[in-house]
């Protein structure tokens, strides 16, 4: 990732362009101005060269004297790039699109279909709700939450990816260095939307649930927004009068989703919880995704 330093200059118009590089698409970015990469074990992005060849806003949207342009691509690839490496979205992910899910079951094209009119939607809606998407594994739940994501952040909107166990090996090795939680945890519960990945796996100790109580009440107090996937049932079915029966209607009969392989077939709530799964519950709609396990 570049530096600060180098970003300065490598910002400074070049007197010889006559078009704006960003326009004529470069071969190294296709006119994003940014490029993307696996990066070590989480997607990385840095500025492409191109940008300093824009004559017209260096790729900034800014003017040399500091007044605000319009951008020649009409957003900020440097503020993507920052978007991006915050997101602490996995390599194996980069290239996630929900127009690219290859679950084609019915509840698999029943979610594409769902996800791409929720982050459509989301800038603009005054409250939000989040989206837990149950299901057995390999079915292609982390990576329709990585697609969400990234569509998010194209958006504009700042958001963070976390695998739940992964977050807890993270703390424990943070205590072992004399850390605290906080530092890990702050960050989780002041994005935008938090991407939960593997939501209510874990030992269910009373830490685990605490760690968890911490990062759900906190987005909860400041009406914020929690996406997440879980190999778990969920309790609480709504009827098919409700005005969110499409978020919740099981498209899949319980039988079908035990042979899939999830050998986890407890519900979300003996996992979490009352008190977590009570304000989930209030922040979330659900889904149940079934499929073929794509790993095997």
């Amino acid at each position: 990732m570049l530096e600060n330093s180098k970003l300065s200059k490598s910002l400074t118009p070049k007197m010889g362009a006559t078009q704006c590089a960003l326009k004529i698409q470069c071969q190294s970015c296709f006119g994003k101005g940014y490029l993307v990469s696996g990066g070590w074990g989480y997607v990385e992005s840095q500025l492409c060269s191109c940008v300093a060849d824009c004559r017209k806003c260096a790729g900034t949207a800014k003017s040399v004297s500091g007044q605000y342009l319009q951008g020649c691509i009409g957003y900020d690839p440097m503020a993507m790039c920052r978007l991006i490496n915050k997101a602490k979205i996995p390599a194996r992910y980069a290239n996630a699109k929900i127009e690219l899910f290859a679950n084609s079951s019915p509840s698999g094209l029943q979610l594409q279909k769902l996800t791409k009119k929720w982050v459509t939607e989301f800038p603009t809606k005054k409250r939000p709700k989040g989206l837990i998407i149950s299901g057995p594994v390999g079915v292609g739940k982390t990576y329709i939450l990585c697609a969400m994501a990234f569509a998010l952040i194209k958006a504009g909107i700042s958001v963070r990816f976390v695998d739940f166990f992964q977050l807890l090996s993270d703390i424990k090795a943070n205590y072992s260095e004399g850390g605290s939680d906080k530092k890990l945890i702050e960050p989780l519960v002041h994005a935008d939307v938090l991407f939960i990945d593997e939501l209510g796996k874990g030992r269910n100790i009373e830490w685990e649930q605490t760690i968890l109580d911490q990062i759900v009440n906190g987005r909860y107090n400041r009406g914020k927004v929690i996406v997440s996937t879980t190999n778990y049932r969920h309790d609480v079915i709504q009827e098919e009068t409700s005005p969110q029966s499409s978020f919740n209607r099981i498209l899949d009969d319980q039988a079908s989703f035990k042979k899939s392989g999830n050998t986890g077939f407890d519900s979300l709530l003996s996992r979490v919880g009352p008190r977590i799964f009570s304000r989930l519950n209030e922040m979330s709609e659900y889904f149940t995704l079934s499929g073929h396990d794509h790993r095997r």
